[in-house]
């Protein structure tokens, strides 16, 4: 049997595993030999900063009490007064105060330096400073006892194991020191090591990195992008771990998918071509033309099919024989290429009766029989025939509304449906005539407009119409045009990339304006 590459290559997450668990005993391991160090410097810190230095300050104080209680009896000696023998009775102790602090001490050979110097000032006192004290004090000369120099002598000797007290602590506070220092370079050697042993493992892990995911993904890369250059024959296969081989495989799988409907849409799109022209034929069929209209109007319109190039939505831009122009916007039931012949039909009829003469309502009225024949199906229109002083007559055949913004105010004047639809059920339809101070804007659309949904199922309404056309100003340049195209932008904003259920046919009429160069052809 033979293996897939995927399940003979070891996979990401097992190389990624090994490189995290790498990783994690990498760190340990810095942590183990940093650890210790630190923690040694830490005892040595701690040990000079309170021990050494309690220490110090212990001696310092041993030696003043000792110089006080000489100062205090040679005070005392000299004007046999009490109050100098003060003194020497703190320094005393004082000096057995710090003597029993230092004893406690664990710095090694201390305690036996502390008991010399407490001998020393215990023969000091014993055999010189009480003696001469008690001499004064019973009123006698002391001074032959003095002149022998025994208690000179024997402060001495105290002066030289205090200086022995004190070598031997600035000897262990060197010695600490000297600790300190060692174990700071130690730590810095072992942050050396470490950060060369980390730098190491990073470019390790860079390395691995790169050659497990980067290099097979800019290979995967490259393969795709000469599929997408155009070469749709070139097997897309990489070298990797079994993930990027699986996505690699998935990749030329679509490949697979992409050629294969490719081809099938090379034999549609062949097999189409002897009928395009006769659905391109209908599309235009459909849409407005575009006649020369006369100065003051200005029509612009927006057709987008639901499915295709065809729609059952059509509009008829019409110049009649008196200066006035008929604008046709209708609606007819239905999608898809069924309806387009019917609305075909519909158009031609409606175009016919009103280039006859007859009126909006007469035209309605003749036309409706002839497509009632077709059971099912029915056309909702609307038609303006409007002329430069601002005049306006219309009829509607269940269809939306048109909307007039005059130069006055911002308010909107609807142009109602004045009948039925067209087809199934039977007139009559008025007709009405208004006029209006010149230069308004008319808009018409279809339900397709009206009635479009956003993801969330919200419809889209009258309310964005009524807002866009109350914020234009009709004698603004290219104001139709501007209408139309801010409209549709809208309506594809809140279709949310969705496409319409319905055909969408958007028309804007302007009377009375100054067209701008080359206007008069609708789009």
């Amino acid at each position: 049997m033979t293996v897939p590459a995927a399940s003979r290559t070891a996979g990401l997450r097992t190389r990624l595993t090994l490189v995290v668990g790498g990783a994690i005993a990498a760190v340990s391991v810095m942590v183990l030999i940093i650890a210790p160090i630190v923690g040694e410097l830490r005892r040595e810190t701690r040990y000079a900063g309170t021990v050494i230095a309690q220490v110090e300050q212990d001696v310092a104080a041993l030696q003043a009490a000792a110089i006080d209680q000489e100062t205090g009896e040679r005070g005392f000696l000299l004007t046999r007064r009490e109050e100098f023998l003060a003194p020497y009775e703190a320094g005393r102790v004082e000096a057995d105060r710090r003597i029993e602090a230092l004893r406690a001490s664990s710095i090694e050979g201390l305690p036996d330096a502390v008991a010399e110097v407490d001998h020393a000032l215990e023969r000091w006192r014993v055999e010189a400073v009480e003696p001469e004290i008690a001499l004064a004090a019973a009123g006698r000369d002391p001074g032959p006892l003095i002149l022998q120099g025994e208690g000179r002598r024997l402060f001495d000797e105290v002066r030289t194991q205090l200086e022995a007290l004190g070598s031997t602590v600035r000897a262990e506070s060197e010695a600490a020191r000297d600790r300190i220092d060692l174990t700071l370079r130690h730590l810095v050697t072992a942050l050396l090591v470490v950060y060369g042993f980390g730098a190491t493992v990073c470019l390790a892990v860079w390395r691995l990195l790169r050659r497990w995911i980067t290099v097979p993904v800019e290979r995967l890369l490259g393969e795709v992008e000469r599929v997408s250059a155009g070469d749709f024959e070139h097997p897309i296969r990489i070298a990797g771990t079994s993930e990027l081989v699986a996505v690699a495989a998935a990749t030329d799988r679509m490949r697979h998918e992409i050629v294969d409907r490719l081809q099938e849409a090379n034999r549609a799109r062949e097999a189409l071509e002897q009928r395009a022209p006769a659905v391109v034929a209908l599309r235009e069929e459909l849409e407005p033309p575009t006649p020369t209209l006369p100065p003051g109007l200005e029509v612009v319109t927006r057709f987008d099919p639901v499915e295709g190039l065809l729609a059952g939505d059509f509009s008829d831009v019409l110049v009649l024989g008196d200066g006035r122009v008929a604008i046709v916007v209708a609606d007819a039931s239905g999608h898809g290429a069924p309806v387009v012949v019917r609305a075909l039909r519909a158009k031609h009829l409606l175009s016919a009766a009103l280039v006859s003469g007859r009126s909006p309502a007469d035209a309605f009225a003749l036309v409706a029989p002839q497509i009632g024949e077709g059971a099912g199906w029915f056309v909702s229109a609307m038609v303006l025939v409007v002329a430069a002083d601002g005049t306006v007559t219309w009829a509607g055949a269940g269809h939306p509304a048109a909307m007039v913004r005059t130069p006055s105010s911002p308010e909107i004047v609807e142009l109602a449906s004045t009948g039925p639809v067209l087809g199934p059920v039977p007139g009559p339809w008025e007709q009405r005539t208004a006029r209006f101070p010149v230069p308004w804007l008319a808009l018409v659309v279809t339900d397709g407009v009206l009635e479009a949904r956003d993801p969330q199922r919200r419809m889209f309404g009258e309310e964005p119409l009524r807002a866009r056309l109350a914020a234009l100003d009709p004698a603004g340049p290219g104001a139709p045009a501007l209408l139309v195209s801010d409209l549709g932008e809208e309506l594809r904003r809140f279709l949310g990339g969705q496409r319409p259920t319905d055909d969408v046919t958007l028309s804007a009429v302007r009377v009375g304006g100054r067209a701008p160069a080359g206007a008069g052809s609708p789009t």
